[in-house]
C-alpha cells in the first residue's frame, strides 16, 4: 500500500514511488528477467543483475506489457485471454530493437510482433487535421506474423515507411501449406476539391484503404510430402511478359518457366522475410540476377539496387544432386551453411557460420533434430525435437577462462 503522505526529506523515496504510480498508469509491469544474448535477440542465459546483463555485447530483458503500452498496429489484435511479453535487446549497453509475444493461456505464441514509429520528416499535423490525413502521418515500420492454435503461421504483415502493408496469408490442408496469397494495402489520402481529375480507381477521391491481390504461390507435393514444386502467379505484372514463375525442386531461387537452362535471368524484388528480431528497416533490391547450370539449379544470386550497387550475393555449391553448400555475403557480413548427407542422400547435418564463427549446428537422426547453439565459438544451449516438438532444452555456460562475475 502506498502511505498517504512522503516524507519530504526523503526525495529518493518520493522518486521511486512516482516511477512505481508512472509504470502503473502505463500499463506496464515491473521485475523484468535478463538474460545473456545474441545479435538475434535469444536468451542464452539467465543474468540475475541488470548491471551485469548490460556489460555484455547483447543483452535481452523480458518483462509482461500491458495493453495500454502496445504500439497501434497490434492493439486491434489484442484479446483479454492473452499474455503479452515484451522483449527488448540491448547492444552495448544501448537498446537496439523490441519484439512483442501475445500467448494464448496454453503459452502458445499467437503473434510475433516487431514494429516502430517512423520519426515524419515534416512537423505532426495539427489537431484539426482530418483523420484520414492523421492516419497517414503516423506510420510504422516492421512486421507482424500471426498464428493458429497449430502453432502454424496464418498471416504475416509486413509495414513499410511509405505507409503501404504487404500481408500474405497462408492456407493449409491437414497442416500442409498449399496457398499462399500476397495481398498490397495501400492508403490514400483524399483528393482535395477541385483536384478531383487526379482520383483514380487505384487512388479513389475519398481516400482511404485500398486492398490488391499481388501474388499467389501454389505448393506441390510428392505422395510422402516432400516439396517438389511451387508456382507463383502474379496478378499485377512487373513486366509485360511477367506471369507466371515456376520453382521445381531442388532449386533455390524462381527460376521462370518461359527462360532457359545456364541463362541469366533477372528477378523483381525479392520476399520481405521476417526472422526473429530482425530489425524493422531493411534495404530491399529493386533487381536480382540469377545463373543457373545445365540442369537449371540457381549457383549464384545477386541483390542490386536502383544505381546497380550490389546489396548482396548468392553462392550455391552442388555435388551431383546435392547441394553442399550456401555462402552469403552483403557488405561486411558473410554468412555460409554447410549440409552434410547420409549414404541415402538424406541431409543429416547443417552447420551455420557468421564471418567464419560457428553459431549453430544441427542434426537428424531418425526423426530425432538435435540443435546446437554457440556464442564466440562456444557452446551454449542443446535443444532436442521429435516431430517438430521440442522434447528438451539444456542451457550450457560457456567457460571463461581467467573470467569471474
Amino acid at each position: 500500500m502506498i502511505p498517504a503522505a512522503i516524507p519530504r526529506n526523503l526525495p529518493a523515496l518520493r522518486k521511486g514511488y512516482c516511477l512505481v504510480l508512472a509504470l502503473l498508469a502505463a500499463g506496464s509491469v515491473s521485475g523484468a528477467e535478463w538474460y545473456r544474448s545474441n545479435a538475434a535477440g535469444m536468451a542464452l542465459e539467465y543474468i540475475p543483475s541488470r548491471a551485469t546483463a548490460l556489460r555484455r555485447q547483447y543483452s535481452l530483458s523480458v518483462e509482461t506489457s500491458g495493453v495500454e503500452a502496445l504500439p497501434e498496429p497490434l492493439q486491434g489484435y489484442y484479446k483479454p485471454s492473452y499474455r503479452v511479453e515484451l522483449h527488448t535487446l540491448y547492444e552495448n549497453g544501448q537498446e537496439s530493437r523490441r519484439q512483442w509475444i501475445f500467448r494464448n493461456e496454453a503459452g502458445k505464441a499467437m503473434l510475433v510482433s516487431s514494429v516502430s514509429a517512423v520519426i515524419p520528416d515534416e512537423p505532426e499535423p495539427s489537431v484539426e487535421a482530418e483523420p484520414e490525413v492523421a492516419a497517414v502521418e503516423n506510420r510504422f515500420t516492421g512486421f507482424i506474423e500471426i498464428y493458429t492454435e497449430d502453432g502454424l503461421l496464418s498471416e504475416e504483415h509486413q509495414l513499410s515507411e511509405d505507409g503501404t502493408e504487404t500481408i500474405t496469408s497462408y492456407f493449409y490442408v491437414r497442416q500442409l501449406l498449399i496457398r499462399a496469397e500476397t495481398t498490397l494495402k495501400s492508403f490514400h489520402r483524399p483528393v482535395p476539391a477541385g483536384e478531383e481529375t487526379e482520383a483514380s480507381e487505384e487512388s479513389p477521391a475519398a481516400g482511404g484503404e485500398t486492398l490488391e491481390l499481388v501474388v499467389s504461390d501454389y505448393y506441390r507435393y510428392n505422395r510422402s510430402h516432400g516439396l517438389r514444386a511451387m508456382e507463383r502467379v502474379y496478378h499485377q505484372a512487373v513486366s509485360a511478359d511477367q506471369g507466371l514463375t515456376r520453382l521445381q525442386f531442388p532449386h533455390l531461387g524462381l527460376h521462370p518457366a518461359t527462360e532457359e537452362a545456364e541463362k541469366p535471368f533477372v528477378s523483381p524484388s525479392t520476399a520481405y522475410a521476417s526472422e526473429f528480431m530482425q530489425a524493422p528497416a531493411v534495404e530491399f533490391p529493386s533487381q536480382v540476377v540469377y545463373t543457373t547450370d545445365e540442369r537449371g539449379r540457381v549457383l549464384t544470386e545477386i541483390a542490386r539496387d536502383e544505381e546497380g550497387t550490389i546489396l548482396r550475393e548468392v553462392h550455391n555449391t552442388w555435388v551431383g544432386d546435392r547441394l553442399e553448400g550456401v555462402a552469403w555475403k552483403s557488405g561486411e557480413d558473410e554468412r555460409s551453411i554447410e549440409y552434410g548427407y547420409d549414404d541415402a542422400g538424406d541431409r543429416i547435418l547443417e552447420r551455420d557460420y557468421t564471418n567464419g564463427v560457428l553459431e549453430r549446428l544441427v542434426r537428424w537422426d531418425k526423426g530425432r533434430e538435435t540443435e546446437e547453439l554457440y556464442l564466440d565459438g562456444e557452446l551454449v544451449l542443446r535443444a532436442i525435437w521429435e516431430e517438430g516438438r521440442k522434447i528438451s532444452e539444456e542451457r550450457i555456460r560457456p567457460q571463461r577462462k581467467g573470467r569471474t562475475e
